[in-house]
């Protein structure tokens, strides 16, 4: 059933919206978790992926962008078998040309990172501290 049959709002153009402006903000931020999706058959799994993409992906990422500038945030959910990077450059492909890169501040996992846009790569530290404490608990010496 789509939105508009049970009587309520087509969403749509609200969505678009976000995504447009969301692609203008000099500063992203982004993040993923995998989650289980019980009913995710392997048909359904290979019918989301992109044509040019393997079928060798077996989860479901929840990703979420921020995007922040002087007047607003703007917060993007994406659930789905693309990997934050592809959300992120799907948002990206939006972007005016006459701006800047923008400031991607993730995690620094190579999937995070959108391959065909040019990005002020800022990597979390909380993150990296959280590796190096492991390291260290693990190789006291």
């Amino acid at each position: 059933m789509g939105p508009g049959a049970s009587g309520g709002k087509n969403l749509n153009p609200a969505q678009e919206e976000l995504l447009n402006q969301a692609a203008q903000s000099p500063v992203l931020y982004n993040d993923d978790m995998t989650v289980k999706v019980l009913q995710l058959t392997r048909a359904r799994r290979s019918s989301a992926l992109a044509d040019d993409v393997q079928d060798d992906r077996t989860g479901i990422f929840n990703c979420g962008i921020v995007a922040t500038d002087a007047w607003h945030q703007i917060a993007l959910l994406f659930t789905g078998v693309g990997r934050p990077g592809e959300n992120f450059g799907a948002v990206l492909l939006r972007r005016s040309s006459d701006l800047r890169a923008p400031i991607d501040m993730c995690e620094g996992h190579s999937r995070n990172v959108p391959s065909e846009f040019d990005t002020l790569l800022a990597s979390c530290l909380t993150h990296s501290r959280r590796k190096r404490v492991a390291l260290a608990e693990s190789v006291p010496e």
